[in-house]
């Protein structure tokens, strides 16, 4: 769970908006560290091309229209693949 301000944010939700835009392969959502905040959210994305260049754009844009403005990703990193374990999960920061 991310603590965002106090409130509470579930990444799953978030990784389950982000898993269904047809730019996204597969999307890792984590509470980022922050002075004041507490927590900010923060995604991972392993798209299934290589980026162009607008892909953070439609992505927040997307998260806008299906979730409540604190729980849209306040920085998007885009990976080549995400780590995982040796039994495959993902693996936790």
């Amino acid at each position: 769970m991310i603590n965002f301000n106090g409130m509470k944010i579930f990444p799953f939700e978030i990784e389950n908006i982000l898993n269904n835009h047809p730019l996204v392969k597969e999307a890792y959502v984590y509470g980022k560290a922050h002075p004041e905040y507490g927590q900010l959210p923060a995604a991972k994305i392993h798209l299934n091309s290589k980026p162009a260049g607008k892909e953070e754009q439609a992505l927040r844009e997307f998260c806008y229209q299906h979730l409540a403005a604190y729980k849209v990703p306040k920085e998007f990193e885009f990976v080549d693949a995400l780590p995982r374990t040796m039994s495959g999960k993902i693996k936790i920061e």
